[in-house]
Formats: C-alpha cells, sequence, structure tokens
C-alpha cells in the first residue's frame, strides 16, 4: 500500500468518525436514552464497524493519539458523556475487527487535559480495547482548559518512526484558559513532525477559529459538533 493510498483511508475514517457520533446522538435523541446505557454501546459497536471496516495491508504502521478536554465546563449539556463516547471509538477505530486483523503495527495513546494534562493510556502497540475504554470511562470533568499545553505535549507520544503514519484527534469544547504554550508553537511542532490534528470543537462556548487553524495548518481535518440538546 503506498502512502497516498493510506492517507486517503486515514481521511475516510476521520470522517467516518463523525458519522458514527452524530448516528448515535440520533438514537440518544429519539430514545431518551443516555450514554452510558448498555444499548448506547452497542449501537455504537454497530456503527463503527459499519463505517471504518476498512482493509489494512499488514505492514502498515499507524499511530494515534486522542486528547480530550475534561474541563469544568464539559458538565453542561451531557458534553462529557458524548465526547468519551467518541473519544473510545476514535481511540480503538483503527483496531479493525475479526480476529484475524493484525493490529501490532497500531499504537494508540490517550491524553487528557483540564487545567493540567494527563496521560491516562501510554502509546501501545495492539492495544486493549477494554484497558483504553475504562481509562476513558473514568474521566469526570472539572478545572480550567489548557488544551494547547496538552496538544504540546502528546506530540511525544508519537515515535520517531518516519515510515509510520501519524495523526492525533482533539476532543474540545471551549477556549484555552489555562496553557502556557501558543497556538502558533504548536502549529509548528506538528508541522515540523508532519502529524495531522484533527479536531472536534463541541459546545457554543468552543474556540472553532484556533481548532479550526490547527487543522488546516497541519493538513488535519475541523468538525463542528454543536450543541443540539439543552
Amino acid at each position: 500500500m503506498d502512502m497516498a493510498t493510506f492517507e486517503g483511508q486515514m481521511r475516510e475514517r476521520a470522517v467516518a468518525d463523525v458519522k458514527i457520533e452524530l448516528a448515535v446522538e440520533k438514537i440518544i435523541e429519539a430514545e431518551g436514552l443516555k450514554p452510558t446505557d448498555e444499548k448506547i454501546e452497542e449501537e455504537y459497536s454497530k456503527i463503527t464497524r459499519k463505517y471504518l471496516d476498512i482493509q489494512w495491508m499488514d505492514g502498515t504502521k499507524a499511530e494515534i493519539v486522542v486528547v480530550l478536554d475534561h474541563s469544568g465546563s464539559m458538565a453542561l449539556y451531557d458534553k462529557m458523556g458524548q465526547a468519551k463516547l467518541a473519544s473510545k471509538y476514535i481511540a480503538t477505530g483503527f483496531l479493525g475487527n475479526g480476529s484475524s486483523f493484525d493490529a501490532s503495527n497500531v499504537r494508540v495513546g490517550v491524553f487528557t487535559f483540564n487545567t493540567t494534562v494527563q496521560q491516562i493510556y501510554a502509546p501501545t502497540y495492539n492495544p486493549n480495547k477494554t484497558v483504553v475504554y475504562n481509562a476513558i470511562s473514568s474521566v469526570s470533568p472539572g478545572g480550567r482548559t489548557a488544551m494547547l499545553d496538552a496538544v504540546y505535549a502528546a506530540i511525544n507520544a508519537f515515535s520517531d518512526d518516519e515510515s509510520s503514519m501519524k495523526v492525533l484527534y482533539i476532543i474540545s469544547d471551549g477556549l484555552d484558559n489555562e496553557s502556557v504554550r501558543t497556538a502558533e508553537e504548536v502549529i509548528q511542532k506538528y508541522k515540523s513532525k508532519n502529524i495531522a490534528i484533527h479536531t472536534l470543537a463541541y459546545g457554543i462556548d468552543a474556540n472553532r477559529d484556533l481548532l479550526a487553524q490547527m487543522a488546516s495548518d497541519t493538513k488535519g481535518t475541523f468538525y463542528d459538533q454543536q450543541e443540539t440538546r439543552s
């Protein structure tokens, strides 16, 4: 598989992540369910398989890092529950389905941030889905928002292997009010490493301009997840 084909698959998966989340939101609204309900987990898994069942050739290397916002404002409108679901399936959606799939070349790491930055799942090849899910499930909202510091720190989760495709996802709802790092520092750092940043903006208070710029400048994709419930 050449790099252009692989990059196309990565972009397709990024689009699929959003389709998955929108589909689950419709289920929640239609049936009055909560994101913790077992039926939501089942539906998320089925939709994930539908949209992310892309065949990968053995030997293709990929590194995925998810950076999840759990600042205090994520408690509003159940944004935290939705963001955690999205994080779970973005983090594990690249692992394929079925025992025949070799995920030994797929490396996943998960960071969270509020006032400080936390690594809740150390970058691991062939990660355990249950352990990833449990780590994300344990996150609760509180504190301020150090998004830029978190993204800057997360770059250290990637290896130096130039043959490996690397992408980062930011799932955030608000304005950065705690970081020491600047947007320019973060963007230049990722550009220098040729790592794409995909951003998902949650809530009416999200800094959409900044998130869109980070994605555009690093050849990633920006998704606007508008609030649908009050």
